[in-house]
């Protein structure tokens, strides 16, 4: 069963890197779209997985994933429609091929029975418009390592870039892409950049990136266009988003910044995070030791997303709400967390604080209580601090450095200035 995971997987992947498994029909020498790059950096680890379930090469799958998400959650926001291609998706879009081949002179009125999202990113028959291949200078896989207080390994996977070293995300079109789609990709890639996170597993710290190219900033202003675009843009005219899928309009982004005692090498040394008697019972204390400091010193980050998770996930004490805004795995029953965290990225020009990041995704509850517990300095202290650890007081302060609404943002992009 494994074997034939793998087997499929890898065909999909060929498929989405090759533009002539697309049909023939939708592709034309003269409506290709010049070549779009984005540049990377990654603050924390970006898992793209694979058959296995693991991280250990680039995929451009997941990356496709994360981009699809957010700009279905902007077009949400800017209060038009759109579906999303997931079982729980009662009407999913789908390109009526069959009254195309009739007559093909209908495709743009069938085009505009597709949601915004469809229309760039494809649905059934309707391929994706662009192509996106990753290139990388260099990415190291990371390990497992000690975070949990019960001594459970708890790994942090994916890919670092070291350093000076980035990600390039090459975007070639297949199909004529409208200025308006492309200013609505390009507003993507900002809001992933300063408040999201791009591949899987981001509720657990992962995803940060920086952008240190980006081609789209030539993209010309097309505010004025998509009012009438997502208005266009409808399957049907009883079309209604689900309320539980992501829309930026109602989310809240904040970020706050941790400030130890002393450098956080030192912290480190000190096994103030993991458990040096289970390091010593296993003999992996150098082992355990030096892969945290590595992460540190070679990717800046602290990997302490799961343990600020289990500190504000007290504060609702009732399971099933807890449940509900946290995410749970039970059986085949998974529910996403609406909140996410990210790991402690390295303030520059200091070694002793860390800003970690918090995206409160609409629907979720409690957030004023949510707010309170990540500055609560005694109870993040004692969730950070290892069960067996003598340093204590490490925790110097938590500031809640900013602050943004999903509603703010959306009215900036409307009227063209910064996000």
């Amino acid at each position: 069963m494994n074997e034939e995971r793998i087997f499929l997987f890898k065909i999909v992947e060929i498929i989405m890197r090759n533009e002539y498994f697309f049909p023939d029909f939708f592709i034309t020498p003269q409506n290709k779209m010049k070549k779009m790059e984005v540049t990377i950096q990654t603050k924390t680890p970006l898992w793209t997985g694979d058959a296995k379930r693991e991280s250990k090469i680039l995929r451009e799958t997941s990356i496709i994933g994360s981009l699809r998400w957010w700009y279905e959650g902007l077009i949400r926001g800017l209060g038009g429609y759109a579906c999303s291609p997931t079982a729980q998706e009662k009407n999913p879009c789908k390109f009526d091929t069959s009254k195309y081949q009739k007559d093909k002179t209908q495709l743009d009125s069938l085009l505009l029975k597709l949601c915004p999202a469809c229309l760039l990113f494809g649905c059934t028959g309707w391929s994706r418009k662009f192509k996106l291949v990753l290139s990388s200078d260099f990415c190291k896989s990371s390990t497992d390592i000690l975070t949990r207080k019960n001594n459970h390994n708890r790994p942090i996977g994916g890919l670092h870039n070291i350093k000076d070293q980035t990600i390039k995300l090459n975007l070639t079109g297949l199909k004529s892409i409208d200025d308006v789609e492309c200013f609505l990709l390009s507003k993507t890639f900002e809001l992933l950049k300063k408040y999201g996170a791009l591949g899987a597993r981001t509720s657990q710290g992962n995803g940060v990136f920086i952008i240190k190219e980006n081609s789209f900033k030539n993209i010309p202003s097309a505010t004025q266009e998509i009012k009438e675009f997502i208005t266009n843009q409808k399957p049907r005219e009883d079309s209604k988003n689900n309320l539980q899928h992501f829309n930026l309009k109602n989310s809240l982004f904040s970020e706050y910044t941790i400030t130890f005692t002393e450098d956080i090498s030192s912290l480190i040394t000190k096994h103030t995070f993991f458990d040096k008697k289970y390091d010593d019972k296993l003999d992996i204390y150098k082992c355990q030791t030096q892969k945290w400091e590595n992460i540190w010193t070679e990717f800046e980050y602290l990997p302490i997303a799961p343990l600020i998770r289990d500190a504000i996930r007290r504060c609702i004490a009732n399971t099933t709400k807890r449940h509900k805004v946290f995410g749970y795995v039970q059986g085949g029953d998974i529910q996403s967390s609406l909140v996410k965290i990210s790991h402690g990225i390295k303030v520059t020009d200091t070694d002793t604080s860390v800003i970690v990041r918090c995206h409160f995704m609409n629907g979720t509850s409690k957030k004023t209580e949510i707010k309170k517990a990540i500055m609560n300095k005694t109870e993040i202290e004692k969730s950070l601090k290892c069960i067996n650890s003598k340093t204590s007081g490490f925790v110097s302060g938590i500031e809640e450095t900013q602050t943004h609404n999903g509603s703010e943002i959306i009215e900036n992009i409307k009227i063209g200035k910064d996000i």
